[in-house]
């Protein structure tokens, strides 16, 4: 799914476009700069596939609220499960002072991965590898000007609990990722209340 986060609305199909193959493959998109609304328009990709229309996928549907907090301000959702983690790749953002966490990469016990926030490989990268007898925390600070970020993921219950808001997140539940230009804000439901 391309593009910010609105909430589903009845009637609208999705058209998956492309099922990338399990080997390498490259996709194509116009740089945003090349058109005068700076959108991605167009995409093009090695393989071939037909498009098949899909009903609205669940894992765009989230489980929390939605946390804009100014109608001009678009916001982007990503979610996965927790349930067979191995390692999370943390992405750090180097164009700010703060080196705030902006996505993370998360690698499973079958080899798939999920992709929460925004993963960029040429900003620096971490990776945190998870044992399922621990935790995994995720401490959340703010800027001067109030704005969340995602400032430390861990493993081990930090030390120190009183320069950022912990949370501590359990293998069980479903992580949530809503970001937008200014804020990252991130969220965990246990299976058995998130709506899936």
């Amino acid at each position: 799914m391309f593009g910010c986060y609105s909430p589903p609305v009845q009637g609208v199909e999705f058209a998956c476009i492309h099922t990338p193959p399990r080997r390498e493959s490259r996709v194509y998109f116009n740089t945003c700069d090349s058109l005068p609304d700076k959108e991605i328009k167009y995409l093009a990709f090695e393989d071939i596939s037909h498009p098949a229309v899909r009903p609205y996928p669940e894992s765009l549907v989230p489980a929390s609220p939605f946390s804009g907090t100014q109608y001009n301000e678009p916001w982007f959702f990503s979610s996965c499960s927790l349930k067979g983690v191995i390692e999370i790749t943390l992405c750090r953002s180097s164009s700010l002072s703060y080196t705030p966490i902006s996505g993370m990469l998360v690698q499973y016990t079958d080899g798939h991965r999920a992709c929460l926030g925004q993963l960029r490989f040429d900003w620096a990268l971490e990776t945190v590898h998870m044992e399922q007898n621990t935790g995994l925390y995720i401490g959340s600070g703010r800027t001067r000007k109030r704005f969340a970020y995602v400032a430390e993921v861990t493993a081990h219950p930090p030390s120190d609990r009183s320069k950022l808001s912990w949370m501590d997140v359990h293998w069980d539940e479903i992580l949530e990722w809503w970001f937008s230009s200014r804020h990252s804000i991130v969220r965990h439901f246990r299976f058995k209340s998130a709506r899936r």
